[in-house]
């Protein structure tokens, strides 16, 4: 037990060190897991890229696990670059601490719900926007798990990336709310 919970340990470190910062930034950038793989020159699997963007996702606040409501405070992460006085450049993490108050929420209907859409607890799912962010709730990892075949076909129009997006990160079977983008709007309008 203790050897395999060392290599695992040793894994994440070599991870960690070799590539998580370059996954972060091309990330941020909007790559897709697989070209980001591509691009690495540390041998990775796939599913370890994924995970990494997915946390990238998670610790930048452009996915919640959670609904945002007022009253509460949000974590987001970012990097500022730095230069010391011999021109090595490095990265410092940045964690802030964002109020989320009433004064600066509005509530609206989810789009791309249908009406009779399973959601039977008779209250009505909403968006949350922050004055600066908008999230929208999506429901990927359910409808991918419920019908994969069906997704495959609403979403064949969209481009490439957009697919990726949906297919290739560990979306997980709940609803999570993603800040609104065009992406997002996007891959929701195919999913009407």
């Amino acid at each position: 037990m203790s050897e395999s919970y060392f290599q695992k340990a040793l894994s994440d470190f070599t991870i960690d060190f070799a590539c998580k910062g370059a996954v972060y930034s091309m990330a941020k950038k909007g790559y897709a897991v697989s070209e980001i793989k591509e691009k690495l020159d540390f041998p990775i699997p796939a599913k370890t890229v994924a995970g990494l963007v997915w946390e990238y996702l998670l610790d930048s606040g452009t996915v919640l696990l959670t609904e945002p409501v007022y009253g509460e405070e949000r974590k987001i992460v970012h990097y500022k670059k730095v230069q010391d006085q011999y021109g090595k450049v490095s990265f410092i993490q940045i964690k802030e601490t964002v109020p989320v108050n009433e004064n600066n929420l509005k509530k609206e209907s989810v789009p791309g719900k249908a009406a009779g859409s399973g959601n039977t607890s008779g209250s009505e799912k909403t968006n949350v926007s922050n004055s600066d962010t908008e999230y929208v709730p999506c429901e990927f990892g359910k409808l991918l798990y419920q019908n994969k075949d069906e997704v495959m076909k609403k979403i064949h129009a969209l481009n490439i990336r957009d697919r990726e997006y949906v297919l290739e990160l560990p979306w997980p079977l709940q609803t999570v709310w993603h800040k609104k983008d065009e992406r997002v709007d996007r891959i929701l309008r195919a999913l009407d």
